[in-house]
């Protein structure tokens, strides 16, 4: 299972889950060869789901079977105390 953060990468490099990539929901493409197609691939913005669920559609469309949306994304997370990074490594 990877957790990619669809937001801006400023934004993942300000917080962001740890161990989770950036893969910007406006542009996946260049990261789409890097991701694996056997493993669960959960999504997550900073919003209950906007830029999560653009870019689960983006993986889905190009052969990704294993998507998910983490509904209400970081604030969730940061809510119950599930740990978060900054700076722009995972």
């Amino acid at each position: 299972m990877a957790f990619l953060d669809a937001r801006a990468p400023s934004d993942y490099a300000g917080e962001h889950i740890a161990g989770a990539v950036s893969v910007p929901f406006y542009d996946p493409a260049p990261y789409f060869a890097g991701l694996p197609k056997d493993a669960w691939l959960v999504c997550y913005c900073a919003c209950p789901h906007a830029e999560s669920g653009k870019l689960a559609g983006q993986l889905l469309a190009h052969g990704f079977t294993k998507v998910a949306v983490l509904d209400e994304g970081l604030r969730f997370w940061k809510a119950n105390n599930y740990g978060t990074r900054s700076g722009p490594l995972p």
